[in-house]
Formats: C-alpha cells, structure tokens, sequence
C-alpha cells in the first residue's frame, strides 16, 4: 500500500510541475482527450496519432476546441495549420487560433485565422462582448501554399499584441484583456492542427492544469 501511494503522488506532482510554465500539445493519441472541450457543432478528430482535424464546410459560425488550460497575463501561442480537401464557398473559409479567451469565446477573447479566400491574416479583439478590434494584413504571397503546415502565433506582453505567420510578423495591436483559455477554430473550412505550444511569460498558469491524454470523447472519421 505504501509503495502503491508513493507512485501516485510522484506522477501527479511531475504531471503539474511539467505545464506550470509551458504547455505542448502533439496529439500523439487516439482520441481529443479530456482536456479539450468542443464548442459548438462541427466534426473533429485524431489522424493517425499525428494531428487534430475539423471540418465544418457549410457552417456559418466559428467551431472549436477549446483546451481547458489557461495561460498567465503574459504568453505566446502558436499552432502549426493547415487546410485540407474542398473548402467550403457560402462564408468565409478560415482556420485559426484563439486566445484570452475569458467566459466564451464571444464573450471575451483574441481570435487570429488565415482567411483562404482572402489570404489574408485577420484578427478580431472581443471584450466584454463588443468587437473592440478588427484588422487584416496585406494578402499572403501567392506561392505559399495553404494546403501545406504553417505556423501562425499570437505573443501577448502586457497589451501589446504581436501576430506572426511562419514567425514573420503580420500584425501588431494593443488588447487590454489578460490570460485565459486558448482554442482551435475553423469555420466553413476543413483544416488540421499540429503542434501547438503555449509558454508563459510572466506567472505561471492560473490553475493546476494535470494534462489528461485518456478523455473517452471519439474522434471523427479518419480522413
């Protein structure tokens, strides 16, 4: 019993020091996991132990999944995405990431995708339910190819905002929100998502956050 007990607390003591200052996210599994939580309807699952994919080609609203870690005031979040196969053609076919994301994503938030129509990386500030923010970078270069993985990042030091495609940066802005939880999000779009790292900046996370790789949520189908 005492050895049984000894073992216990050792890998919940390593499992909440290992995220208290960075997070990274791989997917090497088979299932999302319960430490994610999707928001609203949309399809999502795991390939191949690999990456996260989404399709909601057809659907008017953002579709989500939303980690239940939160970051400190101060952090910087990347994702490697991709879009994948026919994009919708009713909306606006976009893939991206969010952060601060504080009560819902509508609520309080900072949302930052790559418009595939457009090209263009856009960013849209919410804060206590108002659009405080929009703004749009000049179109990406025809060769670079969407359908291949890019890194898009968000870097928040106090206000100051600074948003990156493949670590050039595209956007820089000011957003008075703090911390909080971070998403994928896709919306008339089939996209995947690859490594995504989450570092601190400041304090550490804002909850003990033991990173759970055993959710019982099934994934989609395989592509």
């Amino acid at each position: 019993m005492f050895k049984i007990f000894i073992i216990i607390i050792s890998s919940t003591v390593f499992s909440t020091l290992a995220f208290s200052n960075s997070f990274v996210e791989k997917w090497n599994r088979n299932t999302i996991g319960s430490n994610w939580y999707q928001v609203p309807s949309g399809t999502w699952g795991i390939c191949d132990k690999k990456y996260l994919w989404g399709d909601s080609v057809g659907n008017p609203t953002w579709t989500r999944q939303v980690c239940y870690t939160k970051s400190a005031a101060d952090y910087s979040l990347s994702a490697r995405i991709k879009f994948y196969g026919n994009q919708g053609k009713i909306f606006r076919e976009r893939a991206g990431i969010a952060s601060s994301i504080n009560d819902n994503l509508d609520f309080s938030s900072i949302i930052v995708w790559i418009d595939f129509t457009s090209r263009k990386i856009t960013v849209l500030v919410k804060l206590k339910g108002k659009n405080i923010l929009w703004k749009e970078s000049q179109p990406l270069p025809i060769k670079i190819d969407l359908f291949k993985w890019h890194k898009l990042s968000i870097k928040k030091i106090a206000n100051e905002v600074k948003v990156s495609f493949d670590d050039k940066k595209m956007l820089e802005f000011t957003a008075k929100t703090g911390g909080g939880r971070f998403a994928c999000i896709i919306e008339d779009a089939h996209a995947d998502f690859s490594t995504i790292t989450l570092n601190n900046l400041s304090d550490k996370f804002t909850q003990k956050s033991v990173f759970a790789r055993c959710g019982s949520k099934k994934p989609g189908k395989s592509q």
